[in-house]
């Protein structure tokens, strides 16, 4: 799948760990998760440590509780398949190839 080009806003938060606090479709672009990365915009990691489930995404903003892709396009990133998770499932903020390829954009938010 293409990803969106990303923005100047793209940022990368250590340690930044939260969970989805609502089950998600293969297709859907808002996933409810339990805290919000500081970031408005990066990549993030779903279920990091089952590999038949993996899936990185690129969210380009936040909102309550959320974060919002662009579309479809911005899900099962390298190498990974879009695919459904449960709610409980556990998201990361960790470096990913797409991370590297895009270096040049980033901000740093949180500590």
């Amino acid at each position: 799948m293409a990803d969106s080009a990303p923005t100047s806003a793209l940022g990368m938060e250590n340690w930044f760990s939260t969970t989805l606090s609502s089950a998600c479709g293969a297709t859907d672009t808002t996933l409810d998760v339990s805290a919000v990365p500081a970031p408005t915009e990066g990549y993030l990691v779903l279920d990091p440590n089952n590999t038949s489930k993996r899936e990185v995404v690129h969210y380009t903003s936040t909102g309550s509780g959320t974060v919002i892709l662009a579309g479809t396009g911005n899900r099962g990133l390298d190498g990974t398949s879009a695919q459904g998770h449960a709610q409980g499932v556990t998201v990361v903020m960790n470096y990913t190839a797409s991370n590297y390829k895009n270096v040049g954009n980033f901000t740093v938010g949180g500590t």
